[in-house]
This record gives structure tokens, C-alpha cells and sequence, in this order.
């Protein structure tokens, strides 16, 4: 009985999923507006009543499209690994961010969109303003540590901060190279540049 429980419990968790990556997938593709559950839900392989069995509207589709990739990668951002020195630091999370940007363009375009029509949705565009400053939070003492050791040139730690983050969410707008494409390592080396790197603190 338990084991059957499970196994529906499973199945259950595996459609909801399989739905909201469609959905995420097509959003990003063509815009919240032309995106119709009906698609969604032919795309999926699912009926067209078991996307409301999961969601209840396609705008709680669309909040959720992004606010559960986000929740499950914030960590990745704002709680990261200290490496002997600042500039090492920055190097290895650069890797690490460039890596995520390179695989997850879908998720990454609704970001676009939401920022770009944030009158149309201003709860998911206060929910990513407060990441930004959750963002810089978590980067800034880093970043002054560095410019303090002399491995980061001066400046406003909050501004490069941001202007890393607007980096990192531009490159999906200008590229849809796919992961492994020597691109992505090219901009890794111009995303340390934003940092300020001195002389012989070499690049990402």
C-alpha cells in the first residue's frame, strides 16, 4: 500500500514537472502572451484539465516557471565557496555562473521578460529586485576585500556587482550558442574584467 502511495506520489511530482519545464520552455520561446495552455499542454503529452490539476491558471504557471529555478539555484549566487584569495574567489564563481547561463537559456529569457514587462508582473519583478540585493549582499565584501588587497582596482562594489548580474542575464539575450561552444569561455574572461583585475591576478 505504502509503496503504491509512493508510486503515485512519484508519477504525480514527475508530470508537474514535466509540465512546468514545457511551459518554461515555450514561454521563453514565444512570450507569455502567445503561449497558450492548450500548446503547453500538447507539447507536454498531458490533457488539457491535468495542466489545471497542477497549476491554476497559466499566469501561476508563469510565476512559477520562474520562481522555482530560482529558489532552487539561489544558493549558487548568494551562499558560494571562499577560495586563499578574493580574486580566486571571483574566478571560481564566475566559472561556476557562466556554466549555469550556458545551460539554462529558457529560464533565463523569462527573466528578460518579466524585467522588461515588470508593470505586467510586478510581484516576479519585486521578487528578482530583492535577489539583485541579495546578490550584492553576498558579493560586495568580497569584492573589498580584493580592491583593499589590491587585486581589484577602486570602485563601487555595489556597481560592479550589479553590472556582473546584468552581464550575466545579457548574454542570453545577445547568444544562443549552446553549452561547450568556445563563447561561453570567452566571456568568462571578459565577465572578470568587470572586477577590476589588477596586474598579475590573472583572468578567469
Amino acid at each position: 500500500m505504502a509503496r503504491t502511495a509512493e508510486k503515485r506520489e512519484r508519477s504525480h511530482h514527475e508530470k508537474r514537472n514535466l509540465i512546468l519545464q514545457t511551459a518554461q520552455s515555450l514561454f521563453s520561446e514565444t512570450g507569455y502572451a502567445a503561449t497558450t495552455i492548450a500548446e503547453i499542454a500538447k507539447s507536454a503529452g498531458v490533457s488539457f484539465g491535468s495542466v489545471f490539476s497542477y497549476f491554476e491558471s497559466k499566469e501561476a504557471l508563469f510565476k512559477q516557471s520562474l520562481l522555482e529555478p530560482l529558489e532552487q539555484n539561489k544558493s549558487m549566487f548568494l551562499r558560494f565557496t571562499t577560495f586563499e584569495t578574493p580574486s580566486e574567489t571571483v574566478q571560481a564563481l564566475i566559472r561556476i555562473h557562466m556554466e549555469f547561463v550556458a545551460r539554462n537559456a529558457a529560464f533565463l529569457r523569462i527573466i528578460q521578460q518579466v524585467i522588461a514587462q515588470r508593470a505586467q508582473f510586478p510581484d516576479l519583478f519585486e521578487e528578482l529586485d530583492r535577489f539583485n540585493h541579495e546578490f550584492q549582499d553576498a558579493l560586495c565584501p568580497i569584492i573589498l576585500q580584493g580592491q583593499e588587497m589590491g587585486e581589484f582596482s577602486s570602485g563601487d562594489p555595489n556597481l560592479v556587482a550589479t553590472s556582473y548580474l546584468s552581464f550575466l542575464l545579457g548574454l542570453r539575450l545577445a547568444y544562443a550558442d549552446p553549452p561547450g561552444h568556445s563563447l561561453w569561455s570567452a566571456m568568462t574572461v571578459m565577465a572578470y574584467r568587470l572586477f577590476g583585475p589588477t596586474a598579475g591576478h590573472g583572468e578567469a
